[in-house]
């Protein structure tokens, strides 16, 4: 379009230079002495076009020669740019497709270029870590860092994930501490190397910040925190200001956890607080009734065993079937010396449940009452039921071996 609007121009001023030449005519006199010029005005103007065009042309053809070795190098750079990007790509999808020494290779040579070279660097160390080639990996970070102007975030993040990949977390963690600003794939790894070195006081808010972000289901929420919970707990251990300490920083809703609390409670009961114990336990029943803190519920006898057989017989009413909680009443009974009530519960409890902790509770209240024979017979049910739980959680692990 722009070639023919010139056109146009230029033969619409042809035709008016030549009625111009027809209408006006004229004479140009150039004089150099000795020597003297005459030419027609239409003449001259042509020369003077025509000498216009050849020292525009001279001087294009000038500028280009001397542009050429620019122009040369402009090509080989454009030739190595696209040579590197080629590399790059191959590399990428070497690497998505499990071909790693392919992409190591293709990596590498792309080293030396300006296109990227720490992302290049990256590619070919995580092929050589998957390839165990630990110092190879190592060489090409050292030099994914002399390529980056100041530390990236893609280099210690890779390092990072390589670090804890072979098992080395201490050192994952402190590489990760470097980043300036956390992305959630840095939150994640973080949370999962506090969980591999046990570093429990620092799980929930990472937990928190996650889920804020909607990258944990709920059921992972829950789980991540009540098992940081429980292990700072356990890790207390029968002492009983750290206990309480570590007790007093649960949320109040996570406190009513039958899994949290089957372990606040084992905790207190073990270093001697009875009460806090079994006021743990109960707070938690109310919202969720559960096996194990009903069994536990019977290890907390304190001084007082009637509001603890009160308060068991009422629950009672709502789980008549319940065989753990006539096993629990039986022995807080056998505790109390209730020796009629004790025997009712704990024959009523083998009546819904045969288990062997019945049995083993019944004969050691037998023995107390001096009745060596059926004393005698619980222990050996007691023992045949405990053999052949054993059996069959060793068969089933035997099964799931293979």
């Amino acid at each position: 379009m722009r070639f023919l609007l010139w056109l146009i121009v230029l033969v619409a001023a042809a035709v008016g230079f030549t009625l111009a030449a027809r209408t006006y005519p004229g004479y140009v006199l150039l004089v150099l002495p000795p020597y003297r010029l005459e030419l027609s005005v239409s003449l001259a103007v042509v020369l003077l076009a025509l000498g216009f065009a050849i020292g525009y042309g001279v001087l294009r053809a000038a500028a280009a020669t001397l542009g050429l070795p620019r122009k040369v190098q402009a090509y080989h750079r454009q030739r190595r740019q696209k040579q590197a990007w080629t590399l790059l790509a191959e590399a990428c999808g070497a690497l998505l497709e499990g071909r790693y020494r392919k992409a190591e290779k293709a990596a590498a040579r792309n080293l030396t270029s300006e296109i990227h070279p720490t992302l290049a660097a990256v590619l070919a160390a995580r092929a050589a870590h998957v390839l165990r080639e630990y110092e190879r990996r190592d060489r090409y970070l050292t030099q994914a860092e002399s390529a980056a102007p100041e530390p990236e975030s893609l280099l210690l993040m890779t390092r990072a994930e390589l670090l804890a990949d072979q098992r080395r977390p201490a050192e994952a963690l402190e590489t990760l501490q470097a980043l300036q600003r956390r992305s959630t794939a840095a939150l994640r790894l973080e949370l999962r190397l506090r969980q591999n070195l046990e570093h429990w006081e620092r799980v929930p808010p990472l937990v928190t910040q996650l889920e804020k972000r909607g990258v944990l289901l709920p059921l992972q929420v829950e789980g991540m925190r009540r098992q940081a919970h429980v292990e700072l707990l356990r890790r207390c251990g029968q002492h009983l200001p750290s206990l309480q300490n570590t007790w007093d920083r649960v949320p109040a809703a996570e406190k009513l956890n039958p899994r949290i609390a089957a372990v606040a409670a084992k905790g207190f009961s073990d270093a001697g607080d009875k009460n806090t114990a079994g006021r743990i336990i109960e707070a938690a029943l109310a919202p969720h009734w559960d096996r194990e803190l009903i069994l536990l519920y019977a290890e907390c006898d304190a001084a007082e065993h009637r509001p603890r057989i009160e308060r068991a017989e009422r629950w009672l009413a709502d789980h008549p079937r319940d065989g753990g909680l006539l096993l629990t009443l039986g022995r807080l009974c056998t505790a109390a010396e209730l020796w009629g009530k004790a025997r009712n519960y704990l024959e009523a409890s083998l009546a819904v449940e045969n288990s062997y902790a019945t049995h083993l509770a019944l004969a050691r209240m037998l023995e107390r009452l001096e009745d060596p024979q059926g004393a005698e017979r619980h222990y050996r049910e007691s023992l045949q039921l405990a053999v052949g739980q054993l059996e069959e959680i060793s068969g089933g692990r035997r099964r799931a071996a293979y």
